[in-house]
């Protein structure tokens, strides 16, 4: 019996190293387990909500809900003020295509895109541990296979998947590594270099074109020929160069884009100097973020001090330029380490706030930095599996090595479930944020329009208060916060704030209709309707803008004016309803004209039967034809 066992045991160690030396064997198994995993820890995300994070990218996203060549064409046109993000928009036309607004469609595709990326994770994980590590063929696949588990199932992703606006990110990571992948294909020679460089292009394109931050590539590109062989660079400069350049044109896109949308924010500590001495605080929170943190959060509170030019600065200064020395002085012996340590900064540079963000610190930042990381856990793993020792048998440090990382993975994979329930709808989101942190602006942000979603207004204002004190240049604050002055009625604050909003942002529009509105509710509409007319002049198309200006125009009692907008209106959008019943109060009420009401109703059924407001306006023209019958 027990030789049989041993047979058994032998037979079993032979086919799984018969795995191990074919590459091929060994690329199936591990695509296979790693799929298992993502959509075994993510899959809870399918029964997720939209959150308010999705409205703009998503929900009120009319270009998405029509694939055809026109609208295709306006998202690849880059506009002044707006993101510029074409692919995720080209990925949302497909999810609308298939489910509309039901978000399962959205998130399902957001964990497929994310295991695309995993995937060529794994591709080129394999292929760098080829050219700068010491390993052959068998440690090499069980590093990359080890690593990109751990980094499939890292908590620290969870925002970049159970976020559907953050599909960008999952993009990214798809074709950035695919981009990598090809280039080092490329660099083993042959006869189908050139393809691989040409597809490595490809994917680099695709990947700024679905996050401008891809920028970065080239820069790693330069980093991988330094850590090889830098006698080479000259050689291989010229493939690099056509990426160099696309980085030139999207790094002056993305300056563009969070300069107009106020991305771009004053330098904390009021100058460049001040402001770049954060940044060393910064790195080292993103370090902290993917090794030792257990509080995940939608928003984060870190810790400055108070004079930039404190001991603790120069204690964070210290510490980054250590790590830095640690991958210069190992250039030569370890050659992946200096290129994991300079990745993991080049990566974080356009989030670093050397030039200062509207975010300090976030989640799907650390998506492609934690690579570092995740990749250093999957070299200690092997290693610990290969460590012999006279005093312990020859399996042990095996099964301690496979026991240790199946706890590292699962303990990963919990808080990665955990965290994916957090972002099943607004209200778990930022409630949860809020509660972890309550001082970070974010977090007080998206508790704020909690609150005013259930009508606490006053709890708002005082949440919005608070975050004012902490960003005063924050115009979205100021904003929300004339938002609950307006509903509390106080119509001299509300206008205080919006003003202040459009100091710090004079160009926004959302400021500027809300003002609109402010100016109606307090009997200014000659100042209301100057703001419509402004907006309509630069874009006469905006059917909503056209419905409020008739609004202002019927409390003004200008009955004729408001009419004309409706028909405008209903001309720019025949199939919404909300028109055609604001035309038959003003026939019914104010002009006495019933028949006319009627008409209006009946188009207003007739256009939109399956508006949730056609119950209502089906018991309006009930009751006015009851009214016109009993004349």
């Amino acid at each position: 019996m027990k030789s049989g066992k041993k047979r058994e045991i032998t037979a079993e160690r032979q086919g799984f190293q018969k795995i191990l030396d074919d590459p091929v064997k060994m690329t199936l198994v591990s695509f296979v387990i790693l799929t298992i995993l993502v959509f075994g820890v993510f899959s809870n995300t399918f029964k997720n909500r939209f959150t308010t994070w999705d409205d703009i990218a998503v929900y009120n996203d009319t270009l998405i809900r029509t694939p055809s060549l026109k609208n295709i064409k306006t998202i690849f046109t880059y506009h002044r003020g707006s993101t510029y993000q074409p692919v995720r928009h080209i990925s949302f036309m497909l999810d609308y295509y298939l489910c509309k607004h039901n978000p399962f469609c959205y998130h399902f595709f957001n964990v497929v895109y994310y295991l695309f990326g995993v995937l060529f994770l794994y591709l080129f994980t394999e292929r760098l541990l080829y050219f700068l590590g010491p390993w052959g063929p068998p440690k090499r696949y069980l590093i990359a296979l080890f690593s990109t588990i751990i980094f499939a199932v890292h908590p620290v992703h969870v925002e970049s998947v159970a976020w559907i606006s953050a599909r960008k990110e999952g993009l990214l990571l798809w074709f950035f590594c695919a981009s990598l992948y090809f280039y080092l294909k490329g660099r083993e020679g042959g006869k189908h270099a050139v393809q691989m460089f040409f597809w490595s292009f490809v994917a680099f394109v695709l990947a700024v074109l679905s996050k401008p931050s891809a920028v970065v590539l080239p820069a790693i590109l330069l980093l991988f020929e330094i850590c090889h062989n830098p006698k080479e660079i000259k050689k291989f400069l010229a493939i690099i160069i056509p990426s160099i350049v696309v980085a030139g044109i999207f790094i002056a896109i993305l300056m563009t884009v969070m300069k107009e949308a106020g991305g771009i924010k004053p330098y904390r500590g009021g100058t460049f100097w001040t402001n770049f001495l954060v940044s060393f605080f910064i790195f080292l929170n993103y370090i902290k973020l993917c090794a030792a943190t257990i509080n995940y959060s939608a928003a984060y509170t870190i810790w400055l001090p108070s004079h930039p030019w404190s001991v603790w600065t120069f204690l964070a200064i210290l510490i980054n330029l250590f790590i830095l020395w640690i991958g210069i002085r190992n250039y030569k012996k370890f050659p992946l380490v200096t290129f994991l340590i300079f990745w993991f900064y080049i990566q974080l540079l356009p989030y670093s706030n050397i030039i200062p963000i509207s975010t300090i610190l976030a989640d799907r930042y650390a998506l492609l930095a934690s690579f570092s990381y995740t990749l250093l856990v999957g070299i200690f793993f092997v290693w610990l599996m290969c460590l012999r020792h006279e005093k312990f048998t020859k399996e042990f440090f095996k099964v301690l090595s496979v026991a240790i990382f199946v706890l590292l993975t699962a303990g990963y994979s919990y808080m990665t479930i955990k965290q994916n329930r957090v972002w099943h709808d607004t209200r778990t989101l930022w409630m949860d944020a809020y509660e972890k942190y309550p001082h970070a602006p974010a977090a007080q942000h998206g508790a704020a329009l909690v609150f005013m979603k259930i009508g606490a207004y006053g709890v708002a204002k005082n949440i919005l208060s608070e975050t004012i004190k902490i960003q005063p240049y924050d115009y979205l604050a100021h904003n929300n916060l004339g938002i609950c002055y307006f509903h509390l009625k106080d119509y001299k604050h509300a206008l205080k704030e919006y003003e202040t909003a459009l100091y710090y942002d004079p160009k926004n529009v959302k400021v500027q209709i809300n003002m609109a509105m402010l100016f109606t509710s307090m009997g200014k509409f000659r100042k209301a309707d100057k703001i419509y007319a402004h907006l309509l002049k630069q874009h006469p198309g905006n059917s909503n803008w056209h419905l409020r200006r008739a609004y202002n125009f019927y409390k003004w009692g200008k009955y004729g004016l408001a009419l004309k907008e409706l028909r405008t209106c209903i001309r720019l959008t025949p199939h919404v309803i909300n028109p055609y019943e604001v035309m038959a109060i003003i026939y019914y009420e104010n002009l006495h004209q019933p028949r006319l009401a009627i008409q209006a109703l009946e188009a207003g059924l007739k256009n939109a039967p399956n508006s949730p407001r056609a119950k209502e306006v089906k018991k309006k023209l009930l009751a006015i034809r009851k009214a016109v019958s009993g004349e």
